[in-house]
């Protein structure tokens, strides 16, 4: 991963630009193209954390057919084996439950 070096004199309370200024004169220092791969690939070896959204758990329990329902099983995947840690929002409770409610009406259960 490509990081900024602290200038000495530098405390911790420098702004998101400062650190943006930093990190973009060390690219160019370095004159090299970022390989996205190779730092999603390092990032993937941390233990990620994840706030997953209704939708995503929407798609998983109800098996919708369509372009999204692939990465949230990936996702799904991803939490129950433990390459991440999967948080969810207080309100995606009751949500899910009145989908599922009303999912389950048009199915007749």
């Amino acid at each position: 991963m490509i990081k900024a070096p602290l200038p000495p004199n530098a405390s911790n309370h420098h702004s998101k630009l400062e650190a943006f200024e930093r990190l973009e004169a060390v690219r160019k220092e370095n004159k090299r193209e970022i390989d996205f791969n190779k730092e999603r690939s390092g990032a993937m070896h941390k233990n990620m954390v994840l706030l997953i959204d209704t939708n995503i758990l929407l798609n998983y329990l109800t098996n919708r057919d369509d372009l999204s329902s692939q990465p949230s099983r990936e996702i799904v995947r991803m939490c129950a084996t433990g390459e991440c840690t999967g948080y969810i929002a207080f309100h995606t409770l009751s949500t899910i439950w009145y989908v599922l409610r009303k999912w389950d009406m048009k199915k007749g259960g």
